[in-house]
């Protein structure tokens, strides 16, 4: 546990696990366990982390340098770090892949990896991403920033900044970004609670409201067996099946209380959970109830400036700290190009 952690902890009086913590379990919410892995399986958060990371990744990215007046600026098309940002950051995969592996690890694990490789001449050669669960940022005893990378059985890397390229969100100890999914575990597990609540109704079919009576008292026993076997006649594929029933048995059917019934309700609500914690208007979630031709120019701007446009500065900032040499930094510049959506 690093100075910085110790020391919030300290005045908060809380002892707080690392961001890390989260990676080691599920936590519970709703009765679901909510996981990184399982939250991208809820359609609203896969289709606001794609929309975000797939949007800033198409974009053009240059590297620009601004003359004498800092009134123009020009490409610079040779500079080491054009080809890496947009073209191919190493031997293996391309710039938008890259971008977008990087923006979906920051937008759900609130922080994106990437080691820097450097020539002999310090010039930024190539770009190896790193899954976040292998990274621990933390501070030496003298309080310098360091990256401790985790490679399995052949021990741990310690990275200097200046090495490992850093995306990360919203945070406090100017360390790591939070997790979104972390924090937002309640949301995500009401919404797959309620997925799961549709699913489990649908799959019963409509036999779900129907309650069988006995005339006489059955043992456990018997009652398992009946319960099984009119499971297995009508139940799933089955349900819509006309029931026989035998033994004087009679079936009441119930209908479905209003209150009940509105998971539906409870699906669309929970979409608009999604959106507010991913700052994205309702329509690019595709839920349209409330959303007309009339009124889609304006959450269209606020798309760009809620969601895009603060990914787009920290990409920019931490590429022109990183991979421009000190020497050049304030003339040369890495750009995004926005226009391009």
């Amino acid at each position: 546990m690093n100075v910085i952690r110790r020391l919030y902890n300290a005045i908060t009086q809380r002892d707080e696990p690392r961001a890390g913590a989260f990676w080691m379990g599920p936590k519970r919410t709703a009765g679901v366990p909510v996981t990184h892995d399982n939250a991208m399986t809820y359609s609203a958060i896969w289709r606001a982390v794609n929309l975000i990371s797939q949007s800033i990744a198409m974009m053009p990215w240059t590297v620009n340098q601004r003359d004498a007046s800092r009134a123009e600026s020009t490409t610079l098309w040779t500079h080491p770090a054009y080809n890496l940002l947009d073209l191919t950051p190493n031997d293996e995969i391309d710039a938008l892949t890259f971008r977008q592996t990087m923006l979906g690890w920051a937008l759900t694990w609130g922080n994106g990896y990437a080691e820097i490789d450097r020539d002999r001449a310090s010039r930024p050669g190539q770009l190896w991403q790193i899954e976040p669960t292998r990274v621990n940022p933390d501070r030496t005893a003298n309080g310098r920033l360091v990256y401790e990378v985790s490679n399995g059985s052949a021990g741990n890397t310690v990275l200097e900044p200046k090495n490992m390229l850093h995306l990360k969100g919203m945070g406090y100890n100017g360390l790591s970004g939070h997790s979104v999914i972390a924090h937002a575990a309640q949301s995500i597990g009401l919404a797959k609670a309620t997925e799961k609540f549709g699913s489990n109704f649908f799959s019963n079919g409509a036999h779900s409201n129907v309650i069988i009576q006995h005339p006489e008292q059955i043992s456990d026993k018997a009652l398992g067996h009946l319960t099984e076997s009119l499971q297995k006649k009508y139940g799933g594929d089955n349900s819509h099946t006309p029931m026989v029933i035998e033994e004087g048995m009679t079936a009441t059917t119930i209908s479905i209380p209003p209150d009940d019934a509105q998971f539906l309700e409870t699906r669309k609500f929970q979409i608009a959970e999604v959106a507010r914690w991913y700052g994205i208007p309702l329509h690019k979630l595709h839920e349209m109830d409330k959303t007309s031709f009339n009124n889609i120019d304006q959450p269209n701007i606020e798309f760009f400036t809620d969601a895009l446009l603060i990914w787009v500065r920290r990409l920019e900032m931490e590429a022109n700290i990183k991979l421009v040499s000190p020497a050049m930094r304030g003339r040369v510049y890495t750009k995004l190009n926005v226009n391009a959506l």
